[in-house]
C-alpha cells in the first residue's frame, strides 16, 4: 500500500475535510458526551458543521492545517504562542455548536474548554495539536498528516502538546514520542481526558 503524502490544506478542501473529521470522531468519547446523540450518523451530520467547520475555518488561517489527497483526514495545529481561536472565531465556534447541537452541548463543550485550559502548559513554547483524525483507520493518514509539524519540532527544538479523550489513540501518540502528563474529567459523567507532551527528538 502506498503511504499517503501530507500537504497543506486549501480552502477548497474544507468541506470534504470537515466530513472526514466528523466521521473520524463520531465514536470519540468527547464527541459522544458533548453531543449526547445516540445515533452515529446524526453525530456526523451535526458535528461536521457544528464543530469541525468553525475549527477548520479558524485553523486554516494559522497555516498549520494538513491533509492528504482525497481529504480523508487531517491535522490541525496551533503554532507556538498562537491561540487556536481569536475571540471572534471562538464566538463563531460556540454559535455553531449551539445552532447544530443545542444548549446542553454548548454547556458541555464549555466544561471541556475549561478543563483543558486549566491543564494546558504555558511555561514553554510549543506546537499544540488541536485535531487529528482520519475517516478510515489503517491507511497511514494520521501518521502522514502529523509528521510535517513533528519534523519541524525536531528541527527547531520545539516540543508538542495535545489532549486526547480516546484511550485507543494513546499508543499511536506514544509511538510518535508523546508521554502522558495528566488525566482528568470535565464532569463526573464526562470522558477522561489525557494531556500528552512530546520533547523534540
Amino acid at each position: 500500500m502506498t503511504q499517503p503524502m501530507a500537504r497543506h490544506a486549501l480552502a477548497a478542501d474544507l468541506p470534504a475535510l470537515e466530513t472526514a473529521l466528523a466521521m473520524a470522531f463520531a465514536d470519540d468519547p468527547m464527541i459522544l458526551w458533548v453531543t449526547g446523540l445516540a445515533d452515529r450518523e446524526r453525530r456526523i451530520e451535526a458535528t461536521a458543521p457544528g464543530f469541525f467547520r468553525p475549527a477548520l475555518a479558524a485553523g486554516i488561517q494559522r497555516g498549520h492545517l494538513y491533509t492528504v489527497d482525497g481529504c480523508g483526514g487531517g491535522a490541525l495545529w496551533a503554532p507556538p504562542d498562537v491561540r487556536p481561536f481569536r475571540e471572534d472565531e471562538g464566538t463563531a465556534f460556540g454559535t455553531a455548536i449551539h445552532e447544530h447541537l443545542g444548549a446542553a452541548a454548548t454547556g458541555r463543550i464549555m466544561a471541556v474548554g475549561e478543563l483543558v485550559a486549566s491543564h494546558h502548559p504555558h511555561d514553554v513554547a510549543h506546537f499544540y495539536l488541536f485535531l487529528l483524525g482520519a475517516a478510515e483507520q489503517g491507511r497511514g493518514i494520521g501518521a502522514a498528516v502529523i509528521r510535517p509539524v513533528l519534523d519541524r519540532c525536531d528541527a527547531d527544538g520545539l516540543p508538542a502538546y495535545l489532549e486526547s479523550s480516546n484511550e485507543q489513540n494513546l499508543s499511536f501518540y506514544a509511538r510518535h514520542g508523546f508521554r502522558q502528563l495528566w488525566e482528568d474529567r470535565p464532569a463526573p459523567d464526562g470522558p477522561t481526558f489525557r494531556g500528552m507532551w512530546r520533547d523534540p527528538a
